[in-house]
């Protein structure tokens, strides 16, 4: 399991989506160019980390992302996959 920092949350403002409730983060990732096929898989899950490191939980994969269209699903996919955190709070 990756050792990710404590204060994630901290750092990141967090704005909410109109009245749900839902928090965002100010910053979100997009995965088109990373995430589908442009950078090899390491860079996209070392990217992935940081990103969640820094407090950033929402992520862009559009269906269309990457080469071939819709890759960025996959390698986010194999991600995810393997990706773990302390509490299951946080999903």
């Amino acid at each position: 399991m990756h050792d990710f920092s404590a204060q994630r949350y901290d750092q990141m403002i967090y704005r909410r989506c109109g009245r749900s409730g839902l928090l965002l983060p100010a910053i979100s990732l997009g995965a088109w160019e990373t995430f589908g096929g442009y950078k090899d898989e390491q860079a996209a899950k070392d990217c992935f980390y940081r990103a969640f490191d820094l407090g950033i939980t929402h992520f862009d994969f559009a269906n269309n992302y990457g080469h071939p269209p819709g890759n960025a699903e996959l390698v986010c996919g194999k991600i995810l996959k393997d990706f773990r955190v302390a509490s299951r709070a946080e999903w």
